[in-house]
Parts: C-alpha cells; structure tokens; sequence
C-alpha cells in the first residue's frame, strides 16, 4: 500500500516521535566523529564538557526534524515556551546518555544510523518471492567485558519506561495475541537488526540485541541487552546467532502468511496498539477512539 506516517509537524508542538528524531539526529551528529575509532573515557568528558557542540547538535537536529529547513542553513530556530522545554530534555538525555558511555569506555563505534538489509527467499504456492526485509540501526559498536569482544546492536528509547511485561520466548515475538505492554514490536526489530549483522559478521564475536532505555539508564552498572523472562530469571540475548534459526523460522511464517491471498486479516484487539496506530482512523482503532472520546 505504501502508506507512510506523516512526517508534517505542527510548529509549535512536539509529539514523541519527532522527540525522539531529534534526540536521534543530536546524539548522531555528536558521535560521528568518534565512529572508528576507540572511545575512550577523555573523550566522552571532553564531550560533556563541550556545552556550546551539545547545543549546536540539538539545535541543527530540530532544524532538520521540526522546522524542515536543513541542518546547513543559516537559519537559526525561535522556540517557543513548549519547544524550549523539550529542547532542554533532549539536552538532559544526550548528557546522560554521554555519562552512561563514560562508564562504559573503553568501546568502538563501528557505525551509526547505519542501513541494513537482506533479502530472504519466501516459499510460496505459486513459487519462490524474495522479500526484503531490515531497517536503520541508531548504533552499532564493540565493548570488551573482559571475558571478550562484543558487538551490539543498540537501538535508543527515548520513552518513560522499559518493557512492562518482558517476553517469555521468541515464539512470544510472533505471537499477536501478546499485549502492548509486552512490545513484541520492540523485541522484533532489535532481534532482527542483530540477526541481519550477525549474519554479515565474523561469527567469532557474538552480537547481542540491545535497547538503551535513556530515561532509566542511572545505574552504573545499567544494561540495555535485550531479554527473555520465562520465569524469575533474566534471559539475556548476548548471542543472537543462538536464536537464529528459531527466529528465521518465525519471521518465514509470518511474511509467508502476510503474502498469503487466501488469509482473511482480522482487526488487531489490542485497544492499547490502535490508540497509538498513526493509521487507526482507517480500520476499527477509529471506533476506539471515538468510544474513548464520548
């Protein structure tokens, strides 16, 4: 269909997904210079000390994602009071996610905002489709946690909170039954982002999925490794080439069944996702929100 979610936004507000690309579009502009390079602890507190660079990126990253003018213009942003205060939060969350880094140091950007895609072979009735499938990783880098070299797949969340309701397995990833607060979605991505440079890699350094939760990241020694909880313990994915047939598996089945004609598609029954579907008003998620509204 093509259906793309609308990247106009208003002037004078801000909604989560345009916070969250300017945060994006910041920490980038900051961190490209240390792409390839070892990062160590003196650079990371040069950084964060270097308050007038921290503005410049924000400032250029709201040029680009709220006033669409380009992050090479000579114009100069007039925030109002609302626009103001969220500037200010993206300048606390880029500090603290530099202050995490610093902690971490020494490490290697490998990458950032880096494109990756394959294609896979779908087995159909009628035949053979290649489908493309992958995405934008934010960060791609190598640490050494004295045990050896690992890669991570991070994708940053600028949200309030972790997963809620943390999955059991990676069936659970493809099963539409879950809820909201489980974010299967997230799990789906980050999984799959690791697979996909897992699978282009050295398969002597394991990749690890990875969410960097900014607005929770206190603790020293704070984890963003993406896990399984089928019971009390935590399952970390440190290695994602050990789930990679499973999750190859799934995906298969479930773009198979998306490219089957012969499938009736039901409205999804989670009230939670359609609120939050920029796409809602053309299904059922539009009664939702009528209900809620009245």
């Amino acid at each position: 269909a093509r259906l793309r979610e609308n990247d106009v936004a208003d002037d004078d507000s801000i909604d989560n997904r345009i916070f969250g690309l300017v945060f994006h579009d910041a920490s980038e502009i900051l961190y490209k210079k240390l792409k390839g390079s070892i990062v160590t602890k003196s650079m990371l507190e040069n950084m964060l000390k270097d308050k007038a660079a921290i503005d410049r990126a924000i400032d250029d990253a709201f040029k680009e994602q709220l006033f669409k003018v380009g992050k090479n213009s000579s114009f100069m942003p007039k925030y109002n009071g609302i626009q103001l205060i969220n500037r200010e939060v993206i300048k606390k969350y880029i500090e603290k996610l530099i202050k995490l880094d610093i902690n971490l140091a020494p490490f290697t950007i490998i990458d950032l905002e880096k494109d990756e895609y394959e294609d896979f072979d779908i087995e159909m009735p009628g035949g053979t489709r290649s489908i493309k499938v992958g995405g934008r990783i934010d960060r791609l880098d190598m640490i050494n946690d004295g045990t050896g070299e690992t890669i991570r797949v991070i994708d940053y969340k600028t949200g309030a909170k972790e997963i809620e309701t943390p999955l059991k397995n990676v069936g659970e990833v493809f099963d539409p039954s879950m809820k909201y607060k489980s974010h299967r979605d997230y799990y789906l991505q980050s999984m799959l982002y690791s697979l996909l440079v897992s699978r282009k890699k050295d398969k002597s350094k394991p990749v690890s999925s990875a969410l960097l939760f900014i607005q929770v990241s206190n603790s020293e020694d704070y984890s963003p490794v993406l896990y399984f909880k089928p019971d009390k313990n935590k399952e970390y994915i440190n290695d994602i080439a050990e789930l990679e047939t499973e999750f190859l598996d799934n995906l298969k089945r479930t773009i198979r069944e998306m490219l089957d004609t012969t499938t009736s598609f039901v409205p999804n029954e989670d009230k939670g996702r359609c609120e939050r579907c920029p796409y809602s008003i053309m299904c059922w998620g539009r009664r939702l929100r009528v209900e809620h509204d009245y």
